[in-house]
């Protein structure tokens, strides 16, 4: 487990705060942001959402309807492999937004899967950050 991991699982989880997230990444420099974004990109992709998820993700995010990266994730067309390679393929000025879509995105589907596949128990480190 990295530091970004567990600062990221810890937002996701409620367990910190999205604000105190995007200042913190926002203090990042350029290569260390992209780093982040390719972790968070790994992560999304592993907690597979569903398309119910991508949209009650840009509901969540509070970015608007007419955001380019909230029309990405309703876009019902793309597989999802695709829709979350386009999300994470952004610019700088949309790093922000992306990643707030994608910490909103991992964090529907990982409960899902925290509730569902690990109910029982299981050995993911995230799901046992107490």
């Amino acid at each position: 487990m990295t530091t970004v991991e567990l600062r990221l699982n810890r937002v996701a989880q409620q367990r910190d705060s999205m604000t105190s997230l995007l200042e913190w990444f926002g203090e990042l420099e350029f290569a260390e942001r992209i780093d982040v974004l390719n972790t968070m990109q790994l992560m999304v992709v592993q907690s597979h959402p569903t398309n119910q998820e991508y949209s009650q993700a840009a509901r969540n995010s509070k970015l608007g309807r007419k955001n380019a990266r909230i029309q990405l994730l309703l876009d019902d067309t793309c597989q999802e492999r695709e829709k979350i390679g386009r999300l994470f393929n952004c610019s700088k000025e949309e790093q922000e937004a992306v990643l707030t879509l994608a910490i909103e995105l991992f964090a529907l589907a990982d409960k899902r899967r925290r509730d569902t596949d690990c109910r029982d128990g299981c050995d993911h480190w995230w799901h046992h950050l107490d």
